[in-house]
């Protein structure tokens, strides 16, 4: 029988996860008081917390997964992350546009509107765009909805 090496931190990512959760926790309850103690609304503060221990959770696994696996494409990851947040900075734009246009019409009409325009706008950003997940995507749907028996 052989024995394998054991791998070193099989749970760090779960270690990252707990800390991020008990970060969260800290950050909310402080971002909550803090905004209170200003007259802001203190769910600000909630969002800001979340937005915070993500970010620092995402940063930790990465530098995690690049160290497991001898390297990530960074360029390659930065282009994705550019073009992805140009995608998403243009549909805020049309939908900030779209909410001022249907001010006064029902709000059913604005969501859905807002839902089909906000995905239509950035799908079609990230189609022009040429990234290459996305043309995977669609790749493998076109693939698989060749191969379903009629």
């Amino acid at each position: 029988m052989t024995t394998q090496a054991p791998k070193k931190f099989p749970l760090f990512p779960v270690l990252i996860g707990i800390g991020a959760m008990a970060l969260n926790m800290l950050f909310s309850f402080s971002f909550a008081a803090l905004f209170q103690s200003w007259g802001w609304m203190p769910h600000g503060g909630l969002a800001l917390a979340n937005t915070l221990a993500t970010g620092l959770e995402m940063a930790a696994l990465l530098v995690v997964m690049r160290r497991r696996l001898n390297g990530l494409e960074g360029r390659a990851v930065l282009q994705a992350a550019g073009q992805a947040a140009l995608g998403a900075l243009t549909m805020s734009m049309v939908l900030w546009a779209w909410l001022g246009l249907t001010s006064e019409q029902p709000v059913w009409l604005v969501v859905l509107g807002g839902v089909l325009l906000g995905a239509l706008v950035y799908g079609g950003i990230i189609w022009v765009l040429r990234v290459r997940e996305a043309r995977a995507l669609v790749d493998g749907l076109l693939r698989r909805a060749r191969a379903r028996p009629a």
